[in-house]
């Protein structure tokens, strides 16, 4: 492993963990080290400052090799601020807004049809292609009582932020 190891790590943007297959494992959780040390925490955002420093201080001894982590707070997240006074001018209220952003994205049942023997949903859904990125939203209209058709983006304003991907629990704690 060790030599693989060594021949895989000249290659630029790869970080191979390898380890023996074990007949049997007790607790934890698949990771891609063979040990674990698990690291506890009630606040989310304690957690999230000290779990890179305590992967960092572990990674600088000699005795230990391949050091990772299972964290993964780096997930791009996009927040929308509404424009509540733009929108309310226009006659737009935020539930419209909701409503408008869940019917693009998202999956609305809309019909039943019902045969002999069966049931089936309708489901109302926009085409995946118009639904990728943040661009996507530049492509909403949204009916006005007073102007017709205003874009969403007149009316939203996009935070790009990260966010966890995932949280993991351990018993009642977050690791």
């Amino acid at each position: 492993m060790a030599r693989l190891n060594r021949e895989v790590s000249a290659i630029s943007g790869v970080r191979l963990f390898m380890q023996a297959v074990q007949d049997i494992n007790i607790g934890g959780r698949l990771t891609a080290a063979q040990y674990q040390y698990t690291l506890t925490d009630t606040d989310l955002s304690e957690l999230n400052q000290w779990g890179p420093i305590v992967m960092n201080a572990l990674a600088k001894l000699p005795q230990l090799t391949d050091v990772t982590s299972d964290q993964q707070s780096s997930g791009p997240q996009l927040t929308l601020s509404i424009d509540r006074d733009a929108a309310s001018r226009l006659g737009i209220t935020a539930s419209t807004i909701d409503n408008t952003l869940y019917d693009a994205f998202g999956q609305r049942p809309i019909a039943q049809v019902y045969t002999r023997l069966s049931q089936y949903y309708v489901i109302e859904q926009v085409d995946s292609q118009f639904q990728l990125g943040p661009d996507a939203l530049k492509r909403i209209y949204i009916a006005s009582q007073t102007s017709g058709m205003v874009p969403l983006s007149e009316l939203v304003t996009l935070h790009s932020t990260t966010a966890p991907l995932a949280v993991n629990n351990q018993g009642n704690s977050r690791q």
